[in-house]
């Protein structure tokens, strides 16, 4: 081999080294740029998460009056969480052992009811 290509040769093979060093350093600029744009869209989308209210579930115990029934404290009591005013008398039925709507005046009734407050 004539030195002119063995010079020819070390000249191919720095070009090619150079490429291979060139062809790495293009990657991990890639893979940096790849993680920023995409985390920064992940923690936006998280930071942009509006929090809805957690609604909490309370019990308290009314006493009956004259004249009330099931439904007519269903309907003072009632939240939105209920689809019904016939759905919440029949909590109210299983939450106090009822096997009937029949009610007393003086008797304790315990009724269920939703916030957003959080009560200690």
């Amino acid at each position: 081999m004539s030195r002119e290509q063995m010079i020819s040769k070390r000249k191919r093979s720095a070009q090619v080294l150079q490429q291979k060093v060139m062809l790495i350093i293009a990657a991990i600029a890639l893979i940096i740029l790849c993680s920023s744009v995409f985390g920064g869209l992940l923690t936006s989308a998280h930071g942009s998460r509006s929090e809805e209210p957690v609604n909490y579930k309370y019990y308290k115990s009314i006493e009956i009056e004259s004249g009330d029934t099931l439904w007519s404290i269903a309907e003072t009591y009632m939240t939105d969480e209920y689809s019904s005013v016939g759905d919440y008398v029949e909590e109210l039925k299983s939450i106090n052992s009822l096997s009937s709507e029949e009610i007393h005046e003086d008797q304790y009734l315990t009724v269920a009811y939703y916030d957003t407050q959080f009560k200690k």
